[in-house]
């Protein structure tokens, strides 16, 4: 819808300069980001929003938006826009280098309006679909937590199901995005070795100091 893309194209522009002033962050381990050392961030530009969704009391949570970094045609990342403490930011830039063509994959497998749902704390990446028989979820990424494989199509509902299995035992919900507030997961999961810039808003206290972290982290998804 027009409305949208204005509405996502207004965002762009508002954290435009929070990218502005991560670029030089992110040149520190451009190789991580999929660039050589002739390339830079300096010429990166953000792609078009997708709104993402995470998981809530077992239903979906709109978080925030997906931007997918480019250094010329390359893909170099992602980075991804909530809004908090009154204004929209960047909490987080991240090496996934695939995200573009995962989503474009998911969507011909969908073949219908879909959301997208990003929740690391589950390795949770896919699209969710409604249909009269239940809403399905499409993987585009493994989900070793889960269970799920990437293009896998599941029944969401048991999808949901099996995070509640898992949710209180882990400790999960402290550790990522919140609906309200703004985290980061701690733990270091037993993938492919990933990098990301995050700025941790402490807003579960009601402090108004945010924290960038640069950190190296094993990766959630495949």
């Amino acid at each position: 819808m027009a409305s949208d893309k204005a509405q996502i194209a207004s965002i762009k522009s508002l954290i435009e300069t929070d990218f502005e002033a991560r670029r030089q962050q992110l040149d520190l381990d451009k190789k991580t980001f999929g660039l050589s050392e002739s390339e830079s961030f300096s010429s990166a530009i953000l792609g078009d929003g997708v709104p993402y969704y995470v998981i809530s009391s077992g239903k979906l949570a709109f978080q925030g938006y997906i931007f997918p970094i480019k250094v010329g045609n390359k893909p170099a990342g992602i980075a991804e826009a909530v809004f908090f403490q009154g204004k929209w930011m960047i909490v987080s830039m991240t090496n996934i280098l695939t995200f573009e063509q995962e989503l474009s994959d998911a969507k011909t497998l969908a073949n219908a309006p879909a959301k997208l749902v990003y929740d690391p704390r589950y390795q949770l990446f896919g699209l969710v679909t409604e249909n009269p028989a239940g809403n399905s979820i499409i993987l585009m990424r493994d989900s070793l937590m889960l269970n799920l494989k990437k293009s896998d199509i599941k029944n969401f509902q048991e999808t949901i199901d099996s995070i509640n299995q898992l949710g209180n035992s882990n400790n999960l919900q402290s550790e990522w995005y919140k609906a309200g507030g703004i985290g980061v997961s701690s733990k270091n999961e037993s993938a492919d070795t990933g990098t990301k810039i995050l700025i941790i808003a402490l807003s579960v206290f009601a402090l108004s100091i945010g924290v960038i972290v640069f950190r190296k982290r094993k990766q959630s998804f495949h």
